[in-house]
């Protein structure tokens, strides 16, 4: 009888060894998997990322970017395949790669395919935070050309290269020479927004109130502080900038000035870089203009409907 159960406890002992060691095959192999995936994973997320840098405009180079940052965060025997919309504005990455087990081998399980995709978009801008407190009435925006951001009271500061002015027909709409009201009203929260942008988010559809009235010293102190913080080498230009130069500014796109102080719907959105500003007058009668040039920027957040002010979004949407 003895030896019976004994018999019967060796039995039982090599199943319950057996059934240990598929489970430390399965979560040793499952585990393994997993890293292979997340790693996958990351390769697609950054060839999208990637690759939607260069859209809508540069399809080939989007494709040619999106397979070089996948390869460098993947293994070289990882497959991958990269398509791009018809329209040039959705770019996908689908990448693959087969993993070879080790305890699972006992079981006759040799090898696991690994699959991931990644898409992403891009778009107009919808919202944006640290908006400058100057606003351009809709227009048709050339890159690269000079606009006047702000009037001054005198009329139209005009110089060589400016493509218009910021109010139509470069004249100034009773009281107002382009700024506007973010956070409050009154001189010092303009500064303040001029010089560090405001840091509330606005989106495309929101009203904001016009800021009557020229503001001369706010106008100058907020703008001569930005140019003071780009301290880049070479200097910042228009084709070759700083992502993040304090002369970036972003401003809002709307109908036009009304008369007086008046609420104004933002229709979409428009980057500048920085480039001048002064008074003309004296005394009493001392006014600002404000100089910028048109340029064109693709940064992630949300993207929206409407006009294209060159101002793009982009984020992964798989």
């Amino acid at each position: 009888m003895r030896l019976r159960e004994e018999r019967g406890s060796v039995v039982l002992t090599a199943l319950v060894m057996t059934f240990l060691l598929g489970v430390t095959a399965l979560a040793a192999d499952v585990g393994l998997i997993y890293l292979e995936r997340w790693q996958l994973s990351n390769a697609t997320d950054a060839g999208a990322l990637a690759g939607i840098q260069d859209l809508p405009g540069s399809p080939a180079q989007a494709r040619q970017k999106a397979g070089e940052f996948f390869r460098h965060n993947q293994s070289d025997d990882a497959a991958v395949e990269i398509a791009i919309a018809p329209d040039n504005k959705e770019i996908r990455v689908a990448g693959s790669r087969t993993v070879s087990t080790f305890f699972a081998r006992i079981f006759g399980v040799e090898s696991a395919q690994v699959q991931t995709r990644a898409a992403a978009k891009v778009g107009t801008m919808k919202s944006v935070v640290g908006l400058a407190p100057l606003a351009i009435p809709d227009q048709t925006l050339l890159y690269g050309h000079q606009y006047i951001l702000k009037l001054a009271s005198h009329g139209a500061y005009l110089t060589p290269g400016v493509a218009t002015s910021v109010l139509s027909g470069g004249y100034r709409v009773s009281g107002n020479f382009g700024a506007i009201a973010l956070g409050g009203r009154g001189a010092h929260q303009y500064e303040m927004n001029l010089k560090y942008g405001y840091d509330t988010q606005l989106s495309v559809g929101d009203t904001v109130p016009t800021e009557p009235g020229n503001m001369a010293g706010p106008t100058v102190r907020g703008v001569e502080y930005r140019l003071s913080q780009c301290t880049h080498v070479p200097r910042c230009t228009v084709d070759n900038y700083r992502k993040d130069c304090p002369r970036l500014v972003t401003l809002p796109i709307i109908a036009g000035f009304g008369n007086g102080r008046s609420d104004v719907e933002i229709l979409g959105f428009a980057a500048f870089l920085l480039e001048d500003t002064g008074n003309e007058g004296k005394g009493k009668g001392k006014a600002s203009y404000v100089i910028g040039r048109f340029i064109k920027r693709l940064l992630p957040g949300e993207i929206g409907s409407g006009n294209d002010y060159g101002m793009s979004a982009y984020r992964l949407v798989e």
